[in-house]
């Protein structure tokens, strides 16, 4: 009241708590004199950071409840009224897990998920992210550092991009909000607190769900891997493999029999079923043609068949059947045809492999090893092919009246084969060594091996062009 004078000293005088509080504390700062109005009034002033203090910051920083600060500002021998003002934490959110349980039909499947997420103090960055299956029930748990309270039941306003979800059920006690909805699209939200003082949480961090597709199932007929001709005594190996993202219940093996006479097709029929809720299923059967009535000229048409375990709010999903695989039947002289064409591509390529090897004798070993390498390889290839032919007459189970003298000459011929390949491998190894004279011995091993072969199938093609003769007289077409 009696205004100011030069050189006057103002000061503030607060404490931080109460006499309830353990850690109260109190301060007197010198006010700084900043301009002058006229000559009888100035502005003082201070910048009280409390944040920075190394005693109030420490206790401000962990606050639960506001914590009271009373004031005065002292001039001479006077001072101002008390005057009290709180200090209070924004709502922040300290902790977020989220729980994800996944439908029922994937339960066994697909295992749950507690998944703790990162802490969120710094109320910004990028979107948190997880992944759940659709269908299954998800739940939110934030921990925060006081309980909201406006408007803790409008959870459009708290929670805006998880409120609409289906089936979606809040929940509020203390500290803690949970948040619980059926999964049935990606979906984001952030999170907004008001607290009784009207102060907001500052947090713009999206928390995101993606939900995941379950995939229809796929099945493929592995074997055979092409269509072929059998005779009807054949025993064929079938195998199919069923995948889903998360489980099959059954692979199954249909065929169908077309007729040659009016070309009636037969509905499918299952031959072989594996059951089984698993990720993948595989199956392998013996599939016997002599149980059907089957003849040549008919059509056996081979398929798998499987669906997954789905089954969510009704909805199924239809069988899932892989492409199909044709067994041609037909008779033995038209099977002994096939394989003395076959035998006949073998022999035209052992001859060349014949005079490939007899040009590799008079090279030099660091210029001949590539060459013998290759040239192995080329015999091994062979040795396949006589190996197949040896396994269809098999699974043909074609009688040794009609085979004649076959197997015996696909046996000799492979054994020759085999013995050819082993000693272009040790011709090579040789070679890199430049032991060349131990190279030449086995490189003569290889040509005479070959000229066995080419030999015996020149032997073999007159007996065999007889014996298909007389196949097709005693199997007219």
């Amino acid at each position: 009241d009696r205004g100011y004078r030069p050189d006057m000293r103002v000061w503030m005088d607060y404490t931080v708590g109460t006499d309830l509080h353990p850690n109260r504390s109190h301060r007197r700062l010198l006010m700084t004199e900043q301009f002058r109005d006229n000559e009888s009034s100035v502005i003082f002033e201070r910048i009280v950071d409390l944040a920075s203090d190394a005693m109030e910051g420490t206790k401000l920083r962990n606050i639960n409840q506001p914590i009271p600060i009373t004031f005065h500002f002292e001039a001479d021998d006077d001072q101002t009224p008390p005057k009290t003002i709180y200090i209070a934490n924004r709502p922040t959110v300290h902790r977020v897990t989220v729980k994800t349980e996944p439908p029922l039909y994937a339960q066994g499947s697909v295992s749950s998920q507690h998944i703790e997420l990162e802490h969120t103090q710094k109320e910004a960055g990028q979107p948190v992210t997880i992944s759940a299956l659709t269908g299954s029930r998800v739940t939110y748990r934030f921990e925060i550092n006081h309980s909201p309270v406006a408007p803790i039941h409008h959870w459009t306003h708290i929670l805006p991009g998880f409120a609409t979800l289906v089936d979606v059920n809040f929940e509020h006690q203390h500290q803690v909000i949970m948040c619980e909805f059926t999964l049935d699209q990606s979906s984001e939200s952030t999170l907004h607190l008001t607290d009784k003082h009207g102060l907001s949480n500052m947090s713009d961090r999206v928390y995101r769900i993606e939900a995941l597709q379950d995939d229809p199932p796929t099945v493929s007929l592995t074997a055979p891997t092409s269509n072929e001709a059998v005779l009807p005594t054949a025993v064929i190996k079938l195998e199919a493999t069923a995948s889903d993202d998360v489980g099959v219940e059954f692979i199954r093996l249909e065929s169908k029999h077309i007729k040659l006479k009016g070309g009636d097709k037969s509905n499918s029929r299952a031959i072989h079923q594996l059951d089984g809720r698993r990720p993948q299923l595989q199956t392998t059967f013996a599939f016997d043609l002599s149980k059907l009535a089957v003849e040549s000229g008919d059509e056996i048409e081979l398929t798998a068949l499987t669906t997954d375990s789905f089954s969510l709010n009704g909805r199924h999903r239809i069988p899932v059947r892989s492409a199909p695989r044709l067994l041609a039947v037909i008779d033995p002289a038209t099977l002994l045809h096939q394989l003395h064409k076959e035998l006949a591509g073998v022999r035209r390529q052992v001859i060349k492999l014949g005079f490939r090897q007899a040009r590799l004798f008079n090279r030099s070993p660091s210029q001949s090893a590539p060459d013998q390498q290759e040239l192995g390889q080329r015999v091994a290839n062979q040795s396949s092919v006589v190996d197949r032919l040896k396994h269809r007459i098999a699974r043909n189970r074609i009688s040794v009246q009609d085979s004649g003298p076959l197997p015996y000459i696909l046996n000799q011929a492979g054994q020759f084969l085999q013995e050819a390949r082993h000693a272009s491998r040790q011709a090579v190894e040789a070679l890199q060594k430049s032991q060349e004279k131990q190279a030449r011995r086995y490189q003569q091993t290889v040509h005479q091996a070959l000229n066995q072969v080419i030999d015996l199938l020149n032997q073999s093609g007159e007996a065999l062009a007889l014996q298909h003769h007389l196949q097709q007289l005693t199997h007219p077409n």
